[in-house]
């Protein structure tokens, strides 16, 4: 049966494995947030309603609408003109500390400076506000889920060294972002983090990252380079997803997940090396990678995953190290121009469809090794003569 495609890669026809339809990450976070602003709001209502309690200590301090929480303030809410705003360090002599949530929400800013009192920027603080530069002192602790998520106007951002995690979706949909300095300290990239920032061209990653969540750069269509660095252990799912122009990419020796749809879609990616600690090659990781010519996978690979070289059309050899025990549905289907597939181990597990439209290929095995009959996965084979 046929493939139906479309603006969000290939679908499954009836008779075939679907890939999960549902929400793209970014989506997921921001509805998360406002489930939560609403939750927040609802429960402060109801304490109201059933027991009488007073609304949490706050203050209006010029432009802004506070709380304060111990000895320190949290700015709730602005209610500025916009344009460029310094955030004080003090309100009625105690030090702003904190960003609350949805405080900034669509606010007309174009620059905002943090003064050094500042450690916690919250979900969703910014989020859609017309922002175009930013710049976060090393005091910052935390950047919350979608803190400056749909600022389209942003486009340069510094992360300071004393911040350990970006959150999830901290700068997803900043369609401008150009320039993105991750100061050594961050160790993880949250999930969608970066995702739909169309013009960002490349980034360097410092070494202490070990941990690239799922959908971190999805999208980014405007992506030409990137280094993940020997730290990383863990590129999630959808992580480089839909990269269109993703020429160049090294990963490191320190990576040992891929998740699935790691790669799907780079289709200007001409050749990947997998690092030896990986063992499994997820779902999708590579499919659609329509230009990929080259590809080096590792001998402690044991499975390649369902889909996992789907359409790769300019693919015309593929060498299967002797641990690979499954090929997984569909793994090399559509790869039209496949015409050699060299196994160095008996023969492994096949699902169905591995080799479907890869109507060029034969396979090869070597001398002594079993599980081989004429044709295999409905290829002809051939003893591999080294």
């Amino acid at each position: 049966m046929p493939w139906v495609i479309d603006s969000d890669g290939p679908q499954i026809t009836e008779n075939r494995m679907r890939r999960p339809t549902r929400l793209k990450p970014v989506d997921r976070l921001r509805m998360r947030f406002y489930t939560f602003a609403m939750n927040k709001a609802a429960m402060m209502i109801l304490r109201l309603m059933l027991v009488g309690l007073a609304l949490p200590a706050g203050v209006q301090a010029q432009d802004y609408q506070v709380a304060t929480h111990g000895n320190a303030i949290t700015i709730t809410k602005y209610i500025g003109a916009g344009g460029a705003v310094a955030i004080p360090e003090n309100i009625d002599g105690l030090p702003v500390t904190s960003i609350g949530m949805g405080a900034f929400l669509g606010s007309s800013l174009t620059s905002v400076t943090f003064p050094p009192s500042v450690i916690n920027i919250e979900n969703g603080a910014f989020i859609d506000c017309s922002l175009a530069s930013i710049t976060l002192p090393s005091s910052i602790r935390t950047i919350g889920e979608q803190a400056f998520a749909g600022c389209a106007n942003l486009s340069r951002v510094t992360i300071p060294n004393s911040i350990a995690r970006i959150g999830g979706g901290a700068f997803s949909g900043c369609a401008h972002l150009q320039t993105v300095a991750i100061q050594s300290g961050v160790t993880s990239i949250g999930e969608s983090a970066f995702e739909g920032c169309t013009e960002l061209p490349g980034i360097t990653i410092p070494n202490s990252v070990t941990n690239l969540e799922g959908a971190a750069f999805l999208d980014c269509t405007n992506l030409a380079s990137i280094t993940i660095p020997d730290s990383v252990i863990s590129i999630g799912e959808s992580a480089f997803s839909g990269c269109h122009r993703l020429s160049t990419i090294k990963i490191g020796t320190g990576v040992a997940t891929i998740g699935d749809l790691a790669f799907q879609g780079c289709k200007n990616l001409p050749s990947i090396s997998i690092p030896d600690h990986v063992t499994s090659l997820g779902k999708w990781g590579f499919a659609w990678c329509q230009n990929l010519t080259s590809v080096k996978i590792s001998s402690n690979v044991t499975n390649v995953g369902d889909y996992a070289f789907q359409e790769c059309r300019s693919l015309a050899s593929v060498t299967i190290p002797n641990r690979v025990n499954r090929i997984g549905i569909g793994a090399f289907s559509g790869c039209s121009n496949l015409t050699s597939l060299y196994f160095n181990g008996s023969a492994p597990r096949l699902e169905v469809d591995a080799f479907e439209g890869a109507g060029k290929a034969t396979i090869y095995h070597l001398p002594g090794t079993t599980g081989w009959g004429e044709r295999f996965g409905g290829r002809p084979t051939a003893i591999w003569k080294q």
